[in-house]
């Protein structure tokens, strides 16, 4: 089972708004991926404002509503199709996961517990299980684990 905080998660969120770092948070992200997953960098457009963005949306939309994770399957499912018709290996769901980690603790530094980075760990761990069941027929460790939430 995996196990989301919804309020940890949040709380990592709302420092992140707090000190204005979201710009930061999405170029640190991509910054890592393509550092450490070069052969990535040609699945995204060249300029990643857009990509970015949407980034920061789809964030905004989770964490936000977290606490809701059943009424946001849907558009997690829809958003496993999607990256099911871009052809995206389902591994690298997993490859996101570390990314938004390591992302979340060079941005926060010092203002990140353990208990925080495994709160967001478990919170993408919990979103990619569903957008990996919408990720038609794939079957992997996370995407057929029951989800809870701690509100």
């Amino acid at each position: 089972m995996i196990k989301v905080d919804s309020r940890l998660v949040r709380s990592c969120w709302e420092k992140i708004e707090l000190a204005q770092y979201q710009q930061e948070y999405v170029a640190v992200f991509y910054h890592t991926l393509f550092q450490q997953h070069p052969h990535l960098r040609v699945l995204f457009p060249s300029d990643l404002k857009a990509q970015e963005r949407k980034l920061l949306e789809t964030l905004n939309q989770v964490i936000n509503g977290l606490q809701y994770l059943e009424e946001l399957k849907e558009s997690l499912l829809e958003l496993g199709r999607k990256h099911q018709d871009l052809n995206i290996d389902p591994a690298l769901f997993e490859v996101v996961t570390g990314v938004s980690v390591v992302a979340l603790k060079r941005v926060l530094d010092s203002n990140i517990t353990q208990e925080e980075l495994l709160a967001w760990e478990q919170a993408f761990r919990a979103v990619s299980a569903i957008m990996l069941q919408g990720y038609s027929g794939e079957q992997s460790r996370f995407g057929r684990q029951p989800i809870a939430i701690i509100k």
